[in-house]
C-alpha cells in the first residue's frame, strides 16, 4: 500500500501514499522484474513529488497515480497527466508514462 507498485509491461506503475504527518519516504532497491529503482516521495499540504531512479542494467518505463486531497481543484504538474475517479470515487492525477535509461532520475511533481 504503501509504494502501490503494480507491474507493467516494460516496468512499473506507482501509487505511493505517504501516511498522516509523514512529510516523506525513501525506498531503496525496489524490484520489480528485471528492473530494479530507488524511490523517494515528498508531500505537504501543497503537493507531492515522486522521485524514481532507474539503479538497474535495463531501461523501465514508469508511470505514477498521485491522490488528491479532497477539496483540490487546480492542480499544476511538471509532465504531461491526466486526472481520473479511482473505483472507489478518490480523484487521482495519473502521468504519462515515462521511461528512464539505468542511471538516471526522474521527478513526477503535483502542486494544488
Amino acid at each position: 500500500y504503501l509504494l502501490g507498485v503494480e507491474p507493467r509491461a516494460g516496468g512499473m506503475a506507482l501509487s505511493p501514499h505517504l501516511p498522516d504527518g509523514l512529510p516523506w519516504m525513501n525506498a531503496r532497491r525496489v524490484r520489480v522484474g528485471p528492473h530494479t529503482v530507488d524511490l523517494e516521495m515528498v508531500g505537504d499540504d501543497m503537493g507531492r513529488r515522486v522521485t524514481v531512479i532507474n539503479i538497474g542494467d535495463e531501461p523501465v518505463v514508469v508511470q505514477v497515480d498521485l491522490p488528491l486531497p479532497e477539496g483540490v481543484r487546480d492542480v499544476i504538474t511538471d509532465l504531461s497527466a491526466t486526472f481520473r475517479k479511482s473505483p472507489g470515487g478518490e480523484r487521482r492525477v495519473v502521468f504519462k508514462e515515462e521511461t528512464l535509461k539505468p542511471g538516471k532520475e526522474l521527478s513526477f511533481a503535483a502542486i494544488w
